[in-house]
C-alpha cells in the first residue's frame, strides 16, 4: 500500500465528532488520574481514546480490557522483534535455509505465534465494526467511515472490496501503533513538568 493511499485513508478520521471525543476522553483521563495518582494508568487511558477514534469501541473502564490487552501484547512482540542481534538468524542469515528441527531455528515458531497475535489484533476489532456497519448499528469511527464508502449492496447482502478491506485493516492498526506510545509520552512529560515547576501551575491557575 502506497504512502499516498495511507494519507488518503487517514483523512477519513471522524471529523466533527473528533474534537468532542478528545475533550470527553481528556476529562475522563484527568478524573482518573486525580483519583489514582498513577502515571502508569496513562497507557490504558490513551488506548481508550485511540480505539474509540479508530473503531468506535468503548473499553472496559473498571479493569483490564481484552482488546487493549491483545493490541498491547502485539506491540510488546513488535518491540522484542526489533531488538538488535536478539535472534540467531540476525548473526547467521543462512539459518533461514535450514529445517525447523535444526538448532537455532526456534525463531520460526516464535514468529508464527507473534504473527497470529498481530493478525488477531488487527482482525478482531475490524470484523466487529464490519458486522456493525452491515447491520447499520455502528458508531462513528475511522473504520466505519471507510467501510460505508466502500460497501456495495448486492440484493440484501452487503459486499466490500477485498483490497479496500486490507488497506483499512492495516492502516487502522498502524494508527494505534503510532498513537499509543507518543500519546503516553506526551501525557507523562506534561505531568512531570507540572511537578517539577509548581510555580508555573500556580500561574496557570
Amino acid at each position: 500500500m502506497s504512502i499516498s493511499t495511507s494519507r488518503l485513508l487517514v483523512k477519513s478520521l471522524p471529523g466533527p465528532n473528533l474534537e468532542f471525543l478528545v475533550e470527553k476522553q481528556t476529562r475522563w483521563i484527568m478524573h482518573r488520574l486525580s483519583l489514582l495518582s498513577d502515571v502508569i494508568l496513562c497507557t490504558g487511558l490513551a488506548a481508550a481514546t485511540i480505539v474509540k477514534i479508530c473503531y468506535g469501541y468503548e473499553i472496559e473502564r473498571k479493569g483490564s480490557d481484552p482488546l487493549v490487552d491483545l493490541i498491547e501484547h502485539a506491540l510488546d512482540n513488535l518491540e522484542l522483534a526489533f531488538v538488535p542481534l536478539s535472534w540467531a538468524i540476525d548473526a547467521v542469515p543462512a539459518l533461514k535455509y535450514l529445517p525447523d528441527w535444526f538448532p537455532g531455528t526456534s525463531y520460526r515458531k516464535t514468529a508464527r505465534e507473534w504473527k497470529a497475535t498481530n493478525e488477531a489484533a488487527a482482525e478482531l476489532p475490524y470484523s466487529f465494526v464490519k458486522r456493525q456497519v452491515a447491520l447499520d448499528a455502528h458508531r462513528p469511527s475511522y473504520v466505519s467511515n471507510l467501510l460505508q464508502r466502500s460497501m456495495v449492496m448486492i440484493g440484501n447482502d452487503v459486499e466490500f472490496d477485498p483490497a479496500d478491506e486490507e488497506a483499512i485493516r492495516w492502516t487502522v492498526a498502524s494508527l494505534y501503533v503510532a498513537g499509543a506510545d507518543s500519546t503516553v509520552a506526551v501525557i507523562q512529560s506534561v505531568i512531570c513538568a507540572l511537578l517539577i515547576f509548581p510555580e508555573v501551575v500556580q500561574k496557570a491557575q
